[in-house]
Formats: C-alpha cells, sequence, structure tokens
C-alpha cells in the first residue's frame, strides 16, 4: 500500500532497525531519540498518544492534526537521530529499515488496548516484570502526572480513566490475561471495524488518494 496521510487521524509507527542492529546503545540515545520527537511535535502540529522505545523497534501512536503529513514526521525524526547515531558511532549507511509501519488505529475501539500492547511490551519481552519498571515508555507519565513533560497527551487515553491507578490497573491486566490488538488488524494496515476501514477508504477517495 502507497504511503497516504489523513488529517486527524490516529496511527500506530512501528520503525525497526536493519538487521537487527541496536538502535539504542546507551541512556543518552534515548534521550535525543525522544528530545527529537519533542522538537518535531513543537514544531508540527500532530500529538504523542504514546510511545515506547525497544532496542531494534520504536512503537509510537500517534494522532496528526491539520498542518504536517505523517511521512514527514517520521522523515524528520528518523533522519535526524540516524544521522546522530552514525557520527557518534562512525558508522555508515542506514540504521531504520526503509518502511515504517503505519497502521490507522480507530480511537474509539482500539486505542486503549493499543496503549496497553504499547506499554506492555518491554513485559512482553521479558526485560522486566512490570511496565513501570521500564524506563523507555510513556506508561509513568499516565501513572504519575507529576512527570509529564509536554511531549504525551494524556487526554486521549487517561480521559477513559477516573484515576492514573485505574489505568495502571487496566494495563497490568493484561500481564494476566494477554491481548494483541494485532490479531484483528484487517489487511496489514487497518486497526479497527469495517466500517471504520471503509470511513477510512471513503476520506481517502475524497482526498484523492484513492
Amino acid at each position: 500500500m502507497p504511503r497516504v496521510d489523513i488529517p486527524h487521524t490516529c496511527y500506530h509507527i512501528i520503525s525497526r532497525s536493519v538487521s537487527l542492529v541496536d538502535l539504542f546503545r546507551d541512556n543518552s540515545d534515548f534521550r535525543i531519540y525522544l528530545a527529537r520527537l519533542q522538537r518535531v511535535k513543537q514544531e508540527s502540529d500532530f500529538k504523542v498518544l504514546c510511545y515506547c522505545l525497544m532496542s531494534t523497534h520504536v512503537h509510537l501512536c500517534l494522532e496528526t492534526g491539520d498542518g504536517c503529513k505523517l511521512s514527514k514526521i517520521m522523515h524528520r525524526l528518523n533522519t535526524y537521530y540516524a544521522g546522530y547515531y552514525n557520527a557518534k558511532y562512525s558508522i555508515n549507511g542506514p540504521i531504520f529499515r526503509n518502511r515504517y509501519q503505519s497502521i490507522f488505529v480507530d480511537k474509539d475501539s482500539y486505542l486503549l488496548r493499543l496503549s496497553r500492547y504499547i506499554h506492555l511490551n518491554p513485559v512482553s519481552a521479558g526485560i522486566v516484570s512490570f511496565p513501570d519498571d521500564y524506563k523507555w515508555s510513556s506508561f509513568k507519565c499516565y501513572i504519575d502526572r507529576s512527570l509529564g513533560d509536554g511531549l504525551i497527551d494524556l487526554q486521549s487515553i487517561a480521559g477513559y480513566f477516573t484515576s492514573p491507578a485505574e489505568y495502571n490497573r487496566f494495563v497490568v491486566s493484561g500481564i494476566r490475561t494477554p491481548d494483541d490488538p494485532f490479531k484483528e488488524v484487517i489487511c496489514n494496515n487497518y486497526m479497527g471495524s469495517r466500517q471504520f476501514v471503509a470511513n477510512i477508504n471513503r476520506r481517502l477517495c475524497m482526498l484523492g488518494l484513492r
């Protein structure tokens, strides 16, 4: 499927490294990536709903606005980080696979499940026992609002819960009862119902992208 960008749309983005290369070799690498994401966000029109940085891949849940295409956001983010990484470690060539994966997400039906899946990635990988033990995800911002740094737009997810503790229980419940929303992805591109897919395709037609 060719790249398509629709304003006011929620996406799940997965950027993977080339040949399972470690994208982050030390803590400063994680910080540089997040700092660049925040810079791009400040200069563009999109929301970061949640994220998780793993050694060989990155999960981002973004919602676009009016002013910037997803492809531009990801190009600015990944190109900058690749340049930083190559200069720091004196290597040449790409560190990300050529095509990041982008999936349209039905916020009403799948956003909460997706956020749980993303925040549980380090647990599923056996890196930590609980999501709050992992430093490089947005989970702690949701369970302790004082840690918010302006990068994460909490309300789209937190608004469904009466307290941070309730969201914590929701996410941790996924450890006991695993829930993989990717098993329900349609055509590798849509996390939503058949009606959601039809609505997306209708919007694409209206924008002249179909």
